[in-house]
């Protein structure tokens, strides 16, 4: 009995084995690897405890290990559900370890130290490979330093920051604007009547080194408020103690005053005072004008009706603008001194202050300005069914003012008020919303709303009318649908996000986009609903649809009359919020679609330094070339391989391609894929292929070198399968010839031979028992 329980046991488990290798029933992809400490390091007494962290947009996997103590290793483990957005894993040290940092990420192939540096992955399966190596740390100690003429009345904080970053490439004036890889902030505080504070910090390893510079949290008088600079003798290499004196600035000061006759209210009025400056970098040898500013807040005190302010500048400027600017509508809520009083207009001649050493009694005066009024109003008649918030801006070439608005929930509209200056001329006033319903952007014309700028009303302060403005939100029409992975087409682990976009005809281009939404399917899902709001006056539209992920799974397409077609001139007219625009189905067309690894030896690595490949499929049909291409990043540049993914359209059935190759960056003649997998220059080189709607897998490109044998790929179509495990077995077996299958792929133990063992690691392969071939021991 026991025998016969174990023989059907051993059938059963065939069968299982069998049914899960032919329809690919496997358990869920594993992430593993290990956690270590630098060569030479083993954990010290009580061990290092750590959190792995496997982190995408949707979700996070924490493990716990230890490396234990005298050891140098720890492994870890992670089943993955999901990739979405890209797959983060690192490891934070649950207390903290003198000399190591408190997080290190996983970087590819070299441990490398910020979180810049990491390496997402993006491709589902399992990997055994993921290891990290912990970053060391670095304690810096320093101060900072007033200077000797400087005091202070009141205990005062500074930033100071530690910054990785490349060496500049833009110069503006004095200050380099560099790539950043990595900035860490601490505080230091200075007390009341000492000269000093100290700071402490933690920081990665860098060979790199690090620039130092301060940012002032509490204003000090005659001090700049920031270091500006990354100055090479900032660069911290070797110090771990430093000290860093503050910067001399010139001192503005003045006062600000409220119309006369009139005093702050309870809490006092607050009023932002700015010192506009303008930066000139070079850029292909011309000079331009960047402008840029320091500002402080002062607070009129209640029931006065000035205070005095003042605000330190960079001494490298020495032409600077004085600007007041407030947080209210009840006063113009700009304005720029000048000599004559204060202007709403910047006039560069008559505003400048020149600035090279303190200067006093340069005195602002809030202004009162005219009045603009009116209502915002819902269109129709109708009520609004939530709060519509939103905001009014009034703007013209030099000034701009904004309000925000409510219309409250079972009201028709909302009233503004806004002083704007006197003297202001042609001037357009627009409301702003997010409510699906209405159109994002009106503007205010003769007729109330118009979606058109070029129509907008131009409005003058001196004229009466703008005390009584009436206009409304403009109402958007809805198209509503679904749209649906082809049957044919597998769901995968990560969000799938579409674009879709209502087009109107237009006069100097194709279409226009006047609506577009974004939905996403889901992870493993296939449908996901969409809604878009057509402003009113779009009778007619067509529909595209894109998927905006870099993964091309599916063509950019219209819908039709009887599902999506490739040429905007075979799209379907729909009228929006008419019959026949709502419960649309779109299912986006998959073509042929060719995906591989794209591979470069030491001769080509300036490829993957590129960053981008556009790879591109060509046709020559009737003479005349057609083509299509695709971007595919470089993910890691520590590796030497890349996988890439294109979606060729089904138009092309029977016709022959070739695919070509543009790095970014490089001025040449595209690269061709030859016939042997190596790219080639002479297209006469270049393989051609046949479009039969089959996808092509597995496809190699190799720059420089020939690509290796596909391990288990028995019957060499370019896919490992339940068909080669019954091919080699049927070879083993005397069933069929040498000729029928490609003995260098079925080698799959590298040891010569071509025998059982071959079959054994085969068949653990396909049931994800092992998950590298080939299977060497």
């Amino acid at each position: 009995m026991k025998r016969k329980f174990l023989a059907m046991l051993l059938v059963l488990t065939c069968i299982f084995s069998c049914c899960r290798v032919a329809y690919g029933i496997a358990p869920p992809p594993r992430i593993e690897g290990y956690i270590s400490l630098p060569e030479g390091k083993v954990a010290p007494p009580g061990g290092i405890k750590l959190k792995v962290i496997a982190e995408n947009s949707q979700s996070a996997e924490t493990r716990e290990i230890t490396i234990n103590e005298g050891k140098r290793v720890a492994y870890y483990g992670f089943t993955v559900y999901s990739m979405a957005g890209g797959l983060e894993i690192r490891c934070e040290l649950i207390t903290p370890v003198e000399g190591y940092y408190d997080v290190s990420y996983y970087t590819g192939s070299s441990q490398k130290p910020f979180k810049s540096d990491a390496v997402k992955l993006t491709d589902i399966g399992s990997r055994n490979d993921i290891n990290i190596t912990l970053v060391e740390s670095k304690k810096v100690t320093g101060e900072i330093i007033l200077p000797d003429e400087v005091s202070l009345q009141r205990d005062s904080s500074v930033t100071v920051s530690f910054v990785a970053q490349s060496e500049p490439d833009l110069v503006v004036d004095s200050d380099q604007i560099p790539d950043i890889y990595f900035s860490k902030d601490v505080n230091a505080v200075i007390k009341k009547g000492e000269k000093s504070g100290a700071f402490e910090v933690d920081l990665p390893v860098y060979s790199g080194g690090y620039y130092s510079n301060y940012k002032l949290i509490d204003y000090i008088s005659g001090i700049r408020p920031d270091s500006n600079k990354f100055e090479d003798g900032n660069k911290l290499l070797e110090d771990s103690n430093i000290s860093m004196v503050l910067g001399k600035g010139n001192v503005i000061s003045g006062v600000v005053r409220l119309p006369e006759g009139e005093v702050a209210g309870e809490g006092g009025f607050p009023v932002k005072i700015a010192a506009l400056y303008f930066k000139s970098p070079i850029t292909d040898n011309e000079s331009t004008n960047i402008p840029s500013y320091t500002d402080r807040e002062v607070i009129i005190p209640e029931g006065e009706n000035s205070i005095g302010y003042e605000i330190t500048v960079y001494p490298e400027y020495s032409e600077y603008y004085i600007r007041y600017s407030l947080n209210t509508n009840s006063y113009v809520n700009t304005g720029y001194y000048s000599p004559t009083g204060t202007v709403a207009k910047l006039d560069k001649d008559n505003c400048a202050v020149n600035v090279t050493e303190n200067i006093k009694d340069i005195d602002l005066s809030v202004m009162s300005g005219v009045k603009l009024s009116g209502k915002l109003m819902c269109p129709g008649g109708e009520e609004a069914t939530e709060d519509l918030t939103g905001i009014l801006t009034l703007y013209n070439n030099y000034y701009f003012a904004d309000y925000k608005y409510v219309i409250e929930k079972g009201s028709n509209f909302t009233t503004f008020e806004l002083n704007i200056p006197a003297d202001l001329e042609d001037f357009i006033l627009r409301y702003e919303t997010a409510a699906p319903k209405y159109a994002s952007m009106g503007f205010y014309n003769d007729d109330g709303t118009t979606i058109d700028n070029t129509k907008a009303q131009l409005l003058n302060a001196k004229d009466s009318s703008i005390e009584n403005i009436q206009f409304y939100l403009w109402e958007n029409k809805k198209i509503s649908g679904e749209i649906r992975l082809p049957e044919d087409m597998e769901s995968i682990g990560t969000p799938q996000k579409y674009e879709i976009e209502a087009l109107v005809k237009a006069k100097y281009k194709p279409y226009n986009i006047v609506a577009n939404a974004i939905c996403t399917i889901e992870p493993f899902g296939r449908i996901a609903s969409f809604e878009l709001y057509v402003p009113e006056g779009y009778a007619e539209v067509i529909l595209s649809c894109s998927l905006i992920n870099d993964l091309p799974l599916v063509l950019d397409s219209y819908l039709g009359e009887n599902g999506m077609v490739l040429d905007s001139e075979n799209a379907k007219v729909i009228n929006p919020g008419q019959p026949g625009s709502s419960d649309l189905e779109l299912v986006p067309i998959k073509g042929e679609r060719i995906s591989g690894v794209i591979t470069v030896d030491e001769e080509y690595q300036y490829v993957k330094y590129s960053g981008i490949i556009n790879l591109a499929y060509v046709f020559d049909v009737a003479g005349y070339y057609s083509y299509g291409d695709v971007r595919v990043k470089w993910e890691d540049d520590t590796s030497d391989s890349q996988k890439f993914f294109i979606n060729i359209p089904p138009r092309y059935m029977g016709e022959k391609f070739k695919i070509m190759l543009y790095p970014y960056n490089y001025y040449s003649d595209p690269f061709c894929l030859g016939e042997n997998g190596v790219i080639t220059l002479d297209p006469d080189k270049a393989k051609v292929f046949t479009y039969d709607g089959v996808d092509i897998e597995n496809l190699e490109i190799s720059f420089g070198k020939s690509p290796s044998a596909l391990y288990g790929d028995v019957d060499n179509d370019g896919n490992i399968n339940s068909i080669d495990l019954a091919k080699l077995r049927g070879y083993l077996l005397g069933m069929i010839g040498q000729d029928e299958i490609n003995l260098k792929n079925s080698d799959v133990f590298v040891d010569g031979n071509v025998n059982s063992f071959d079959l054994a690691m085969l068949r653990k392969y396909l049931l994800r028992i092992i998950y590298k071939l080939p299977a060497v021991l």
